[in-house]
């Protein structure tokens, strides 16, 4: 599977809109695969399981797909940064083919530039 960060901003996007306060957001494949139309399960899985892995979703496999509570912290300043299109398209232009560490760099250095009035 090759990681695909437009994936991962969606993925992030849809639990920032679950209202559940302290409860669990609990996503079946299926629930996911009518959210993502075209994707499957499995690609899908295996982002949740990234976003796990780098810290941005407090989350749990089970057996028909994914337990979230919620974003972290990080999570969600990834997902505010990446809100902005213009912020996201020049992020994906500068660091979009490399690791997900000069991704998230280069997003945070295209949003610092947007506040700035750099571009």
């Amino acid at each position: 599977m090759k990681r695909n960060n437009d994936l991962i901003r969606a993925i992030l996007a849809e639990v920032e809109k679950h209202k559940g306060g302290n409860r669990t957001l609990s996503l079946s494949k299926r629930q996911f695969v009518d959210t993502f139309p075209g994707l499957d399960a499995d690609t899908l899985n295996g982002h949740i399981q990234l976003l796990k892995e780098v810290g941005f979703v407090e989350a749990a496999p089970h057996q028909f797909g994914w337990s979230i509570v919620g974003l972290t912290w990080s999570g969600h300043d990834f997902l505010t940064d990446s809100k902005c299109p213009n912020i996201w398209e020049r992020a994906k232009q500068v660091g979009g083919d490399l690791s997900f560490d000069v991704f998230r760099s280069a997003l945070k250095d295209a949003a610092l530039k947007a506040i700035q009035g750099v571009f």
